[in-house]
């Protein structure tokens, strides 16, 4: 049984994957989204083009969305052949991976738990990890 645990945020994923509760391997995916990358020489959230106001800050948040969707696209290749699912992450990047998740019917049933987590070393990861699917299995019937 392959069980992964993902801590995922906004600019980076990592994705342990475990069987019988060994370490098989860690992967890391990062992201290239940026919520306000610096515009040399910007003063104000409108910037003139040709005599007509445009709103950079709308363009911005719109590009964003678009890099956090192929991150998260990226995080979903890497979870093939995984049985379960355990996803933990500060803010809301958990979030919107599972309801990215949730659009693959066959990822969609794997998912056990999303959880908030703070900011944790890689470590400390995959000790969370271990230690979820580590009770989880002693909390099984027979066990």
């Amino acid at each position: 049984m392959k069980n992964t645990g993902i801590w995922i945020d906004t600019r980076e994923a990592v994705i342990v994957h475990l069987e019988k509760g060994e370490e098989v391997r860690i992967v890391h995916a990062f992201s290239d989204a940026e919520r306000k990358p610096k515009v040399e020489g910007e003063k104000s959230k409108r910037t003139k083009r040709g005599g007509i106001g445009f709103d950079y800050e709308s363009s911005q948040k719109n590009k964003f969305k678009e890099e956090l969707k192929k991150f998260y696209a990226r995080v979903i290749e890497a979870l093939s052949g995984v049985d379960n699912l355990y996803i933990i992450g500060p803010a809301e990047a958990k979030l919107d991976l599972e309801k990215e998740l949730k659009k693959n019917p066959e990822l969609k049933s794997k998912i056990l738990t999303v959880e908030p987590c703070d900011s944790l070393t890689e470590s400390q990861i995959i000790a969370r990890i271990r230690l979820f699917f580590e009770l989880r299995d002693k909390r099984k019937p027979g066990k």
